[in-house]
Parts: C-alpha cells; sequence; structure tokens
C-alpha cells in the first residue's frame, strides 16, 4: 500500500473531488452554489495536498518554514538562524542570520498560522490552502467579465485541479508558498482591473493599489505586471500617443496605494539590514542579466524545454505537442473575449511574462506561472466558443451539456496527474521523491533529540540528517543547530557563551571529536543507540 494512502488522507481526496465533480454538475442549475462549492472543493483537495508529506520539503520551504517561525514572534526581524553562535556568511540564505532573500508577505502569513497552531507543518501550508480555495472565485469572477460565466467557471475547474499549484501548497515545489502567494496577488490584481473596466467604481482601483502591492510584497517589481499592462492597453488604444498622459492619469491613484503597501518595508530594510538589504537588490536586480544559483537555460525553455521537461505538462496537457494546441485554443479564447480592451489586456499580459522570462537569464519553471489563470480562462473561452456552437444544432441541453463535461474529462484529468501525486508522496517510488524515507526518520530523530535534551540550551553540529536537515531541527525546537562538524574555535565559542555542544553521529564522526570530553554524542540512527 502506498504510504500517503490512508484513512487520514484519503477522505479529503475523495470529498474535494466530489465537491468539485457536483459543482460542474450544479453549474447550470444554480451558477452562485456551484462556485462556492468550487471553491470549498478547491480547498478540501489543497488540504489534502498539505497534509501528504508530515516534513518540510527540500528546500525552500525548510527555509521559508523556519523564517516564518522566527517572525511569529518577531514579525519586524526576519532571522533564519536566530541566535548565530558562529560567524555567517550575510550573503549565504541557506545559512545566514537576517534573511531577507524574499519579500515578507507570504512569511507573515505563514508567520500567523504558527502563532495561533505552533511550529507545525501545517501551519506553514495553512495560508497556501486558503490561496488556493479563493483561487478558483477570482478565475471565474474574471471569466465571467471578459467572457462569460461559463467560460469562468471552466476556468475556475481547471485552476482548481492544476498540479503545479497543488504541488506547491504542498511544498513540493520551489518556491513553493512564495509562488503560491504571488500566484494569488497577481490573480487578484487582474481581477481588480477587469471589475474596474467594467463597472468604473473607484472602490476597484483602491483593491487594485492593494493587491498588486501585495504582489510585489511576495515577489518583488514583477508584482506590478497588471499596470505594465494596463499602460500598454491604453497606449495601443490610443494609436501609440505617448505625450497624452492624461490618458494614464487614471493609473496613479492605484500605484500610489502600490507604492504604500511594499515600499516602507523596503526602506525599513535599508534602514535596520543596510548590508543584507543591498546584497539582496543587487541579486533581483541581476536576476535578469546573469544567471542566478545555477538556474539556467535557453530562450526556448518556457517554450520548448521547460515545457516538456516539467513547466507545461505539470500545468497544462501531457502530450509533447500540446503547447501548440493550447497556442490556437488561447488565440482563439482571446479573440472571443467581449471587447478590445480585454483582448488586448490578455494578450498583453501572456506574452509580456513569457517573452520577458524567455529573455532573462535566470530560468526556474515556476516564473511564468502568474499567467497560468490568463492561460486556462483562454482555453476555457475556446472551449465554449465551440460549446456554443454544437448547442445551435443539439437543442437538448442536457445532451450539449454533458458533450462539453466528456470533451473537458481528458484535458482535467491530465492536469491533475494524481498518478504523479501518487508516486511523489509515497515511499513505492524514491526516484520520484527525493529524500523521503530519510526525512519521515528524521522528524523521528529530531523528536528523540528534543525528548533527552528537553529545555537546555543546546547547539548541534553535524545535523544534517538529510542535506540540509539542520534548519527542520531549528524548526521543530529551540536549539541552534549547524550541519557542519565543530572547529576548537566554534565549540570554544558556543562553550564561552552557554551553550551545550551536541554533535550528531551518523557514522562519520573522526576520532578527536569522539574523544574529545566536553562534548556530548548524539546518535541520529535508533541502530546507534
Amino acid at each position: 500500500m502506498l504510504d500517503w494512502i490512508d484513512a487520514h488522507t484519503v477522505p479529503y481526496l475523495i470529498t474535494g473531488l466530489t465537491l468539485i465533480g457536483g459543482s460542474f454538475i450544479l453549474f447550470f442549475w444554480n451558477k452562485k452554489w456551484a462556485i462556492w462549492m468550487l471553491v470549498l472543493g478547491s480547498g478540501v483537495l489543497a488540504y489534502f495536498m498539505a497534509i501528504l508529506d508530515p516534513f518540510l520539503n527540500l528546500w525552500d520551504e525548510q527555509q521559508h518554514a523556519l523564517v516564518a517561525k522566527n517572525m511569529a514572534s518577531n514579525p519586524f526581524k526576519p532571522m533564519l538562524i536566530k541566535e548565530p553562535v558562529i560567524e555567517y556568511d550575510y550573503k549565504l540564505w541557506i545559512a545566514n542570520h537576517i534573511w531577507i532573500h524574499k519579500q515578507p508577505l507570504f512569511l507573515w502569513q505563514m508567520a500567523l498560522f504558527v502563532k495561533i497552531l505552533g511550529a507545525k507543518v501545517i501551519a506553514i501550508r495553512l495560508p497556501s490552502v486558503i490561496m488556493h480555495a479563493l483561487l478558483p472565485y477570482l478565475v471565474y469572477r474574471i471569466g465571467k467579465s471578459v467572457r462569460n460565466e461559463t467560460a469562468g467557471f471552466i476556468a475556475a475547474i481547471f485552476i482548481t485541479l492544476a498540479n503545479y499549484p497543488l504541488e506547491l501548497v504542498a511544498g513540493r515545489y520551489s518556491t513553493d508558498h512564495n509562488d503560491m502567494a504571488f500566484l494569488f496577488y497577481v490573480t487578484w490584481s487582474v481581477l481588480c482591473w477587469v471589475e474596474y473596466v467594467r463597472t468604473k467604481e473607484r472602490k476597484w482601483l483602491i483593491w487594485l493599489g492593494i493587491s498588486a502591492g501585495g504582489a510585489v510584497l511576495v515577489k518583488w517589481l514583477m508584482g506590478l505586471l497588471v499596470y505594465v499592462c494596463w499602460f500598454l492597453v491604453i497606449t495601443i488604444k490610443n494609436n501609440f500617443k505617448f505625450w497624452q498622459i492624461k490618458q494614464y492619469f487614471v493609473m496613479i491613484r492605484p500605484f500610489l496605494i502600490s507604492l504604500l503597501v511594499f515600499l516602507p518595508w523596503q526602506i525599513y530594510c535599508f534602514i535596520r539590514f543596510p548590508k543584507e538589504a543591498a546584497y539582496e537588490l543587487g541579486t533581483s536586480a541581476s536576476h535578469f542579466s546573469n544567471v542566478v544559483e545555477g538556474h539556467s537555460g535557453d530562450w526556448d525553455y518556457h517554450f520548448v524545454k521547460g515545457f516538456q521537461a516539467l513547466y507545461f505538462r505539470e500545468n497544462y496537457f501531457l502530450a509533447d505537442w500540446m503547447p501548440f494546441m493550447v497556442l490556437v485554443l488561447l488565440a482563439i479564447g482571446i479573440w472571443k473575449m467581449k471587447n478590445r480592451t480585454y483582448q488586448l489586456f490578455m494578450g498583453i499580459i501572456v506574452a509580456f511574462v513569457y517573452v520577458f522570462f524567455s529573455l532573462a537569464a535566470t530560468k526556474m519553471n515556476a516564473f511564468t506561472i502568474i499567467v497560468m489563470p490568463i492561460v486556462l480562462l483562454g482555453i476555457s473561452s475556446a472551449f465554449v466558443w465551440f460549446y456554443e456552437l454544437w448547442s445551435k444544432y443539439i437543442k437538448i441541453q442536457i445532451v450539449s451539456y454533458l458533450m462539453l463535461g466528456a470533451i473537458l474529462w481528458s484535458p482535467v484529468t491530465e492536469m491533475f496527474k494524481l498518478r504523479e501525486i501518487t508516486q511523489r508522496h509515497s515511499l513505492d517510488f524514491p526516484h520520484m521523491n527525493d529524500f523521503r524515507k530519510e526525512e519521515i526518520e528524521e522528524i523521528q530523530f529530531i523528536r528523540r533529540l528534543e525528548a533527552h535534551y528537553g529545555d537546555q540550551k543546546i547547539i548541534a553540529f553535524n545535523a544534517n540528517y538529510t542535506v540540509v536537515g539542520f534548519i527542520p531541527l531549528m524548526f521543530y525546537t529551540d536549539y541552534t543547530a549547524y550541519g557542519h562538524m565543530p572547529s576548537e574555535q566554534n565549540i570554544q565559542t558556543a562553550l564561552i557563551k552557554g551553550y551545550k555542544v551536541v554533535v550528531i553521529d551518523r557514522n562519520d564522526l573522526p576520532v578527536h571529536i569522539l574523544q574529545d570530553d566536553r562534548l556530548d554524542i548524539f546518535p541520529a540512527f535508533k541502530d546507534q543507540m
């Protein structure tokens, strides 16, 4: 039996899928109840994903979780190693002290749940569960305005079942909850723009400023994407008359609100943590012109190599020829949207993101995920166009509706990828789940260590049960930990500061460590005890 399948997880999977399927059946009778059923189903399904792994995933989720834990008690001082006993490199985001490698909003969200629930894995993932639950509603509202309710609802089902965001909720892909939050806030900003264009109500400009500012406060300046696309739409519609600046005045109020949302934190960081802030700003700026941390790729990474290797197959459909089909459906779907303003905006936002990240030197699979809802909406709009065509000839509505469901079945199941989920979260497929066995054992080891030392002031060395095991040790306990062997200077410094120095024995300790009476040797594995 696969270890992810048990009485604890399966009911959530079955309930979530039942609610999602039921919402599709209900939609043509009661649209309001159908969308809320879908939202509930999305939340339950996301919760199912969140409880599949009882440990923090490598790499990013571990760092994000530890920083969020420390922010729960000190929200304006983001820290990785809370009490650095030995010297550290402030540029090394995987083992430094002040941690501003990412913007703080998604960390604050996680810190809030850690404050409420304690340092637990589910506390780290619950904000992503909630955002995933709300995401189909945002997509539905966008689709309802730019095309019709049916297109919006189909796109909402697509985004609910899409595998990549679900695995972000599970913390399985980098950069996990950071990208989930970015997807949510960018989609929210697009909805606010769409609603303002539709209604001209100023409240939507306020919400646009807040949501776009929130997006920046998650993943930096690409969060202002909605303004770039809005600027281009206005410019194109006015025949590129840039000098007529009054046409852009409507953007000023929401943009100023966005500045008020994200700028104070940047100023605060440069005042409070000047060297870290200067370094991280330079690193962020270099993503476009330089390959950062080995994340390289050719110009066609997001169109061919990225699709075939991971990204496209995870987000849309499985077959290698599907990118071309998606482009055709996207073009048809955008063409069938209600007016030229929506057509321009949706076309520009997809094109801008893919062109920008294709030109950027640094490549990562999730960079283009922010336009996933728009791509799915374009595909859904095309499907609705086909549905409208055959409905003219098939007078029995239920038959036409069933045909739509039959056509959607294949892409929906391909996007969900239940088989891949079972493999990634199961001990039976080690080639798909990295260090799952070791990560489960690591939790047991940490509990043994905590039971042995209790509330003592501990610093643990050689604490890499897995690749970066010293991070989870600090998340689950109040101890300080490092992955390397202690030097004589490290030992002396720790003892002077009042720490009990513990060295984890993974059957790799040198003789001088084993014979040092100042040190506690704690076995990593049960068979050593």
